[in-house]
């Protein structure tokens, strides 16, 4: 364990310090305010570092083409700090769909909509 750090030290550590800075600049951020948009760059940075790395292990199967499945996980969150996010008169939740390709354990898209939202309705995104 990291003591003394914030949890987002450990990850931000293993990236280059130029991506970091060119994620922030790109949205005129700073130390005090960033628009969300920088963590979405630097989630795609840290996944096109880590893809690579995972692609050569092995899953157990020949397979020809890609091999595919559709996860859906329901997150609850505070209803007075998620107002946005309401789903039932008490209860705020969120759905994560992943799409993950079953050859590396790095989902190839997620998406995260109101708990309102189906999976099935959801999986047409994926398409």
């Amino acid at each position: 364990m990291n003591h003394g750090h914030i949890i987002v030290h450990q990850p931000m550590s293993f990236l280059p310090d130029r991506e970091f800075y060119r994620c922030v600049a790109g949205y005129q951020g700073n130390a005090g305010s960033r628009d969300w948009r920088v963590f979405t760059d630097l989630a795609d940075v840290s996944i096109n570092i880590a893809r690579p790395l995972d692609a050569a292990s092995p899953i157990g199967l020949d397979l020809e083409q890609s091999l595919h499945a559709l996860d859906s996980t329901s997150i609850n969150l505070c209803l007075a700090l998620f107002p946005w996010a309401r789903f039932r008169k008490r209860k705020a939740t969120v759905k994560m769909h992943r799409l993950l390709d079953l050859h590396d354990t790095i989902p190839t898209f997620i998406r995260i909509p109101a708990a309102r939202c189906t999976t099935s309705t959801s999986s047409t995104s994926f398409l």
